[in-house]
């Protein structure tokens, strides 16, 4: 059998609807920046669960070669997901550039003898004028689940623009 994560063993009931998540995820991905060619790097994510109202997050990743061999750090963040009523989730993170807050909805899709095997997300970041309005313009983050795999695209910029700026990986547990 797989290595799955059980939808409340060990998680909070809060965040249960990230319980996918939870694990260690590595894999190579693409990064991909207006008039620049596509460059390659690896990526190590974990999500934590201490039985608490929320998971630790720490991400890392490596600009890579030809061979898919480290040459140099490409950005780190660190962080806490949390969720609320409803499947939506609020993420603080400390990234390269300082604490960015995004919020958003997760959608499970499927859930096997309770286990979650299929599941989405998308986050944004809130107007702080307007909690309730996203600034979609601003980026957004989406993560999925599918056979076993953890997909993460982040786009720097508008959703489906071309100049924006964006990452993406297709990630296995490690």
């Amino acid at each position: 059998m797989s290595e799955e994560v059980k939808l409340l063993a060990g998680v909070h009931p809060e965040v249960a609807h990230l319980s996918w998540m939870v694990g260690s995820w590595r894999g190579i991905g693409v990064a991909e920046f207006a008039g620049q060619p596509q460059l390659g790097f690896e990526q190590e994510v974990e999500f934590i669960s201490t039985g608490e109202a929320f998971l630790s997050y720490s991400l890392k990743s490596w600009w890579i070669n030809a061979d898919k061999e480290r040459v140099e750090p490409f950005r780190s963040e660190a962080g806490i997901w949390s969720g609320r009523d409803n499947n939506l989730v609020a993420v603080k993170l400390d990234e390269h550039d300082g604490l960015d807050t995004w919020l958003g909805h997760t959608q499970v899709a499927e859930i096997v003898n309770a286990v979650i095997t299929r599941a989405g997300m998308k986050l944004y970041v809130p107007n702080p004028e307007n909690p309730t309005e996203m600034l979609a313009h601003l980026g957004v983050r989406s993560y999925g689940l599918f056979q076993e795999k953890m997909l993460m695209v982040h786009e720097m910029g508008p959703e489906d623009d071309s100049t924006t700026d964006k990452i993406s990986i297709m990630m296995e547990r490690a």
